[in-house]
């Protein structure tokens, strides 16, 4: 189980996995991610019957990309389930032998929509939807990183409300790394082309930046709070458009009138959405 290093969350569910399927499992922990799969597994070995799983389960640390130990894991596997990006899949995948059964949980991107009617229903809180961007700094992917508008909205007023949702919540500073940086800073100037291209407003500060980008998206961020606002005319176009990016697609955060609903999930699951909460849920576990 090769674990991504984004979020804990993959490491549980493939710990849970292997238990049920009751197989021997080398779960690969990020080295950027080590203590929260730990701790469970630590509490799954407290339980009174915990001792029964405790030859199921190895929790293995080496540098990825390291394919002297991935080949020599790998080759003594009857599967493999990874979490994470497209490089990281393109890399595994060199090193499946045949006759080995390769899983793959591979990049993810998710939305909000947002319909004109509810825009001007009032009854939009901008701190819900700043919520599904910087919660766990955007690592996730069920994070917001593309916010679609419905034409009619003013972008620019939309664009002011958000920076005040954003300056209302309890954001943490950010820990870039270097390449991290960097993507922020091209972040920065490609939000001041886009200013001097349409004219409109952008937002850039050391916790968060949001900007309009022109074009259908969607299209992924640099992370660490970043967020895209497209805007569409037809909610059926926009799901035509969305359509091309069904292998990547997971949550959708949507801001609509009651009576709207209905034809928007219609038309957006056939884009291959397949998962729909309201605004400010989108990183919210729902049983059922």
């Amino acid at each position: 189980h090769i674990t991504a290093g984004n979020v804990f969350l993959g490491a549980i569910d493939s710990i849970l996995m292997g238990i049920l399927t009751k197989n021997t499992n080398y779960i690969k922990l990020s080295s950027r991610n080590t203590i929260v799969p730990r701790l469970f597994l630590e509490s799954i070995l407290h339980h009174k019957k915990g001792h029964l799983f405790q030859e199921a389960i190895r929790l293995c640390v080496w540098k990825g990309g390291d394919k002297t130990v991935e080949q020599a894991l790998i080759a003594r596997c009857q599967g493999v389930i990874l979490w994470g990006g497209e490089e990281a899949v393109k890399s595994i995948k060199e090193s499946i032998p045949q006759g080995c059964k390769f899983i793959v949980h591979g990049p993810k991107v998710s939305v909000q929509v947002i319909s004109k009617k509810y825009y001007e229903s009032d009854c939009i809180n901008y701190k819900n939807i700043a919520k599904d961007i910087y919660t766990w700094n955007q690592q996730a992917c069920s994070n917001s990183q593309n916010v679609y508008l419905e034409h009619g909205i003013d972008i620019d007023q939309f664009i002011s409300a958000l920076e005040k949702g954003f300056i209302a919540s309890p954001i943490n500073a950010l820990d870039l790394d270097e390449d991290e940086s960097v993507e922020q800073l091209k972040e920065s100037y490609r939000a001041l082309y886009t200013e001097f291209e349409t004219g409109s407003s952008f937002v850039d500060t050391s916790l968060f930046k949001i900007q309009f980008r022109k074009g259908d998206g969607p299209e992924t961020t640099a992370l660490n709070n970043s967020v895209y606002i497209y805007q569409f005319d037809d909610v059926n176009k926009l799901s035509q458009n969305l359509a091309r990016y069904r292998f990547y697609l997971q949550t959708c955060g949507l801001g609509v009138k009651n009576y709207e609903r209905h034809t928007f999930l219609k038309s957006l699951t056939h884009a291959g959405i397949n998962r729909f909460t309201d605004l400010g849920s989108m990183l919210n576990s729902v049983s059922g």
